[in-house]
């Protein structure tokens, strides 16, 4: 199971002001292998009616 990152007050003013923010180590190794093996998993299912979205768009510089 993944630990959720805690924000701090500074973190969250900068998500409000930007609408994103960036987390550097927030997870370690071992959590990024867990979230690429699923993430991997999920793109490879196939579409279905009623299950997991897949949005495809193509990026800014049009290669994917």
């Amino acid at each position: 199971m993944l630990n959720t990152p805690i924000i701090n007050d500074e973190q969250m003013r900068a998500f409000e002001r930007d609408g994103y923010l960036v987390m550097r180590s927030a997870f370690n190794e071992d959590e990024m292998a867990l979230i690429d093996t699923w993430t991997r998993e999920l793109l490879a299912l196939p579409e279905e009616s009623g299950k997991h979205w897949v949005f495809h768009e193509e990026n800014l510089k049009g290669d994917g």
